[in-house]
């Protein structure tokens, strides 16, 4: 299964997704912890995880591109465009 969390930013006009979980009790080789960013690099968005480097303060970010990962995007994209207000 999959939840995933829909803010409103600041403004109150943005839907963001401020978290996702996925559960599963098989490998379905996605990151415990997964974030939609845009990736400048591929021209869309994507989803990323960060990992710590032993003796470093800064975290890594690593792009998930795999075809559950990208099944898995568009779903919460389409639902965060359906659930985002809009006003007139």
């Amino acid at each position: 299964g999959t939840d995933v969390q829909f803010n409103l930013d600041g403004n109150g006009i943005a839907i963001v997704v401020s978290n996702i979980q996925l559960h599963s009790n098989y490998e379905s080789g996605l990151p415990q912890f997964a974030y939609i960013e845009y990736n400048d690099d591929a021209g869309r968005w994507q989803l990323c995880t960060y990992n710590t480097i032993e003796g470093q303060k800064d975290k890594i970010r690593e792009w998930v591109d795999s075809e559950i990962a990208n099944e898995i995007l568009g779903k919460i994209l389409a639902i965060k465009e359906a659930e985002t207000p809009r006003f007139l």
